[in-house]
Parts: structure tokens; C-alpha cells; sequence
């Protein structure tokens, strides 16, 4: 009882780290030094990083798309390699401490560059050529360069004719930053949400047209001393979002995708009770509340409910870490929301909103000793999701 006197309220005992949790627009976000204290680099994020390095290393891929559900860490990813690659210390530090050999390799390879400029573009529910062409308005709006205004004068007349005139365009602004006393040697586009300029495509098939992504990734490919690189990240194939347009038209759409190498970008299960720990901020909890969690998890590994890639210590300090949920919960919690098509993003949202029956709520209205166990999970996804649930197989 005395324990649970010294702090009764479980709201004034467990927090989440919100730098953790915040959403990303990686426009807005790539020049913020604040942006990615907390970035943790997955085993997705480093295989993903490089195949992509292999394509710009050795004359490979130049064009990309990384497709994955709403929520699993996409944009966050694709700040990490636009700076990485831009030539930023703190992402070089981050990678030596996890892969040293391939920040090594890419040390070697920008040698003392300034690496590739990075042009960074959220899409909008506009023609791809706008949201291209305001992309790198942005950035050459910052550059300090003197063939910036040039340049910017240039796209002015050419962005809203045909793509072949961006396309040259594109090529006199990679000999010039080439040339210049910048220091980059190449180029790379991050088009972050590109299926809202996708959907734009569908509903206005005479404003947009599909086939400049085409033309971009054959540039890219075909780039060569002076890099072009393009990364589009998804939520879902090209054809998808062509889908109130006619059969042959969808698959003309997935014929355009075809030209990029598509890296599918979904963080396992384990890897996401791994982040989840992570947002929490350590609290030392009592012998008692320890003692129950210990025991949890050895009757969870004694029924099989330990998931197979995750040893039985890992799982007792990660449970410890994330109390209160119960062991079992924990372990439920990425499955239940995949099985709904969503992911991280939603998880962090169950625990930082004040969502009927969410994390918060539990946590205002209960003391220290309780556990969240899977009904009161279940109570959640009834309140939250129910339409969603009910429609759903």
C-alpha cells in the first residue's frame, strides 16, 4: 500500500517522449535542426538506404518509389536520406554508430562534396509539374549561388509548358550546380505524398500528365557523372490511384511505375514494439509492479504468446519499458493495427490522443499497480474503429 501511495495517479508517472510521435512534412521539416534528434534507424531503414546508395554508387537505379501504409515511417526516412546524402554531419554520425562500413562507403563517395542538393517536395493536390516546379522554386530561393535567379527566371517560363521543356531545364540546372562553387555533385528529389498529385492525375487527365514521372526516371537512369536520383514515396501502386479511370488506363499507369524500383517500406511487428518502448521516457517502477511483468512474460513465452524473433530477456525489458501495458498487450497491439491497414502513426496516436478508451484516458483514471490487458484494447477499437471493423473480412 505504501508504494501506492507514494503515486497514485499513473498520469503523473508515465509520459511519451512527443518528439518521438510527431508527424513529418518534409518540406517544411528539412532545413529545421530540431527535425530528427529522436530518429531511429531501422533495419528497414538501413536496407532500404542501401539499395539506394548501390544505384547511385555504381551507374545502377536512379529512380525509386518506396510504398508503404499510412503511418510507417516514410517521410521520416526520407528526411534522414535527403540529409544524409546533402552532406549533414549528425545523419553521418547516426549511421556510423549502426552500419560503419556503409558510412564508410558513402563517406568515400561524396569525398568531401557537398553531396547531392537535396530538393525536397510534398505533394499537394495539384499537376505533377507544379508541385515539381514549386519544389525547386524552394530551393533555389535559399541557394546563395549566382546562377539562381537564372535559373528560377527559366522554370518561371517552362513550368507550365510541355515537359519536354522541364526536362531540359533539368539538365542546364545539373550542369550548373555542377559548376558551381556549391560543391554538389548531383541532384536529388524526394516527392514525399505523391499519390495526392496521383489522385490530382486521375480526376484531371488533361491538367496532369502521368508520363513526366516517365521521363523522369529514364533521366534519372541515364544520369551519370552528374547524378539524378528521384525517390516518390507512396501509400499504395500507381494504378491505384487511376482506379475511376478505365482498365487500360490503369495499366498504362502501372507500366510508368514499372520504370522505378519499388522498395516496399513496412517496419515487422517486433520492430514497432521495439519503437514503441523507445517514446516512452524511463520511469523506475516498484519492485511490484516489476515483479508482476516478470512473471507475465515467463507465462507468455510458457504458451507461446512470445513472438519467435524476440528472446525472453528482450521481451521482459521492453514490457518493463512500456508499462502499463500488459505483456500481452504489447505484444497484441502492431498486429491489431495492421490487421486495420494502419501502423506506427497509429499506435502513437492510441497512446498520446484523448481518444475515448485510448492510452491517456487509462491513464487519467487509473492508479499504479493496474494493467491495460486486451479488453480494454478491444474497448478501443470498438469505440475508435467500429465502422472500420464491421466492414472489414
Amino acid at each position: 500500500m505504501a508504494e501506492r501511495n507514494t503515486i497514485t495517479s499513473l498520469q503523473r508517472l508515465i509520459r511519451i517522449d512527443q518528439s518521438t510521435v510527431r508527424s513529418i512534412r518534409l518540406e517544411d521539416d528539412f532545413r529545421q535542426v530540431e527535425a530528427l534528434p529522436n530518429y531511429v534507424l531501422t533495419a528497414q531503414g538501413i536496407a532500404t538506404l542501401e539499395r539506394v546508395f548501390a544505384g547511385l554508387a555504381h551507374q545502377g537505379t536512379k529512380a525509386w518509389t518506396l510504398t508503404g501504409p499510412y503511418g510507417s515511417g516514410k517521410s521520416f526516412f526520407g528526411l534522414f536520406l535527403g540529409r544524409l546524402l546533402n552532406g549533414a554531419s549528425s545523419s553521418r554520425r547516426t549511421l556510423a554508430t549502426l552500419h560503419p562500413a556503409l558510412a564508410e562507403n558513402i563517406e568515400a563517395w561524396l569525398d568531401s562534396t557537398s553531396g547531392l542538393l537535396t530538393i525536397p517536395i510534398t505533394g499537394s493536390r495539384a499537376s505533377l509539374q507544379t508541385c515539381l516546379a514549386r519544389g525547386f522554386e524552394k530551393v533555389l530561393q535559399r541557394l546563395e549561388a549566382p546562377f539562381s535567379t537564372l535559373l528560377l527566371r527559366d522554370l518561371r517560363a517552362v513550368k507550365d509548358g510541355d515537359s519536354r521543356l522541364l526536362l531540359g531545364w533539368l539538365g542546364h540546372f545539373l550542369e550548373e550546380i555542377r559548376a558551381s562553387r556549391a560543391g554538389y555533385i548531383g541532384a536529388l528529389v524526394i516527392f514525399d505524398e505523391l499519390g495526392k498529385a496521383l489522385e490530382y492525375a486521375g480526376a484531371h487527365p488533361q491538367e496532369s500528365d502521368i508520363y513526366l514521372l516517365q521521363e523522369l526516371a529514364e533521366f534519372a537512369n541515364r544520369s551519370g557523372e552528374t547524378p539524378f536520383a528521384f525517390i516518390g514515396i507512396l501509400h499504395q501502386a500507381f494504378e491505384q490511384y487511376a482506379i475511376l479511370l478505365d482498365t487500360a488506363t490503369q495499366r498504362e499507369w502501372a507500366k510508368v511505375q514499372g520504370r522505378f524500383e519499388d522498395i516496399p517500406f513496412q517496419e515487422p511487428p517486433i520492430q514497432q514494439m521495439r519503437l514503441l518502448a523507445r517514446a516512452r521516457e524511463s520511469v523506475e517502477l516498484p519492485s511490484t509492479i516489476t515483479e508482476q511483468i516478470t512473471a507475465a512474460c515467463q507465462l507468455a513465452d510458457a504458451t507461446g504468446w512470445r513472438p519467435a524473433m524476440l528472446s525472453p530477456d528482450e521481451v521482459a525489458n521492453l514490457s518493463q519499458s512500456v508499462y502499463p501495458l500488459h505483456p500481452t498487450t504489447f505484444v497484441a497491439l502492431p498486429y491489431f493495427f495492421r490487421r486495420l491497414g494502419q501502423n506506427e502513426r497509429s499506435i502513437f496516436t492510441y497512446m498520446t490522443s484523448q481518444e475515448p478508451f485510448g492510452f491517456q484516458e487509462f491513464l487519467a483514471q487509473n492508479e499504479l499497480g493496474t494493467f491495460i490487458r486486451l479488453p480494454d484494447l478491444f474497448d478501443y477499437l470498438s469505440a475508435n474503429y467500429q465502422g472500420r471493423i464491421y466492414a472489414s473480412g
